[in-house]
C-alpha cells in the first residue's frame, strides 16, 4: 500500500493484529478482522485523536484529519481528541 500510494511517511502493516488488538479493534465488529479506525499519536505514543469505524464504509475523511493534525477546530463526528 505505501509503495501503490507513493506515501512519503511509514504506514502500519500489521500482519499480525498485534497492533490493533492492542487498541481494542481487532475483531470489535465480530467480522474477523480489524474494526476501520484512524488514530493520531504523537510522537510519544500518547492518542491525540481517534474515530473508530461503525461498518467498512465509515471513514475520516482525509481533510478532517489533516485539519486536526494542523490543530483546527474541525472533527468528525465521533472523534475525540
Amino acid at each position: 500500500m505505501a509503495d501503490h500510494a507513493e506515501a512519503s511517511f511509514p504506514i502500519l502493516y500489521d500482519e499480525n493484529a498485534a497492533v490493533t488488538t492492542a487498541y481494542g479493534l481487532y475483531d470489535l465488529l465480530g467480522d474477523g478482522v480489524s474494526a476501520p479506525a484512524t488514530l493520531v499519536l504523537n510522537r510519544d505514543g500518547s492518542m491525540l485523536g481517534s474515530h473508530v469505524g461503525r461498518d467498512i464504509a465509515d471513514r475520516v475523511p482525509a481533510s478532517v484529519i489533516l485539519d486536526a493534525l494542523r490543530g483546527t477546530e474541525e472533527t468528525a463526528p465521533g472523534t475525540s481528541s
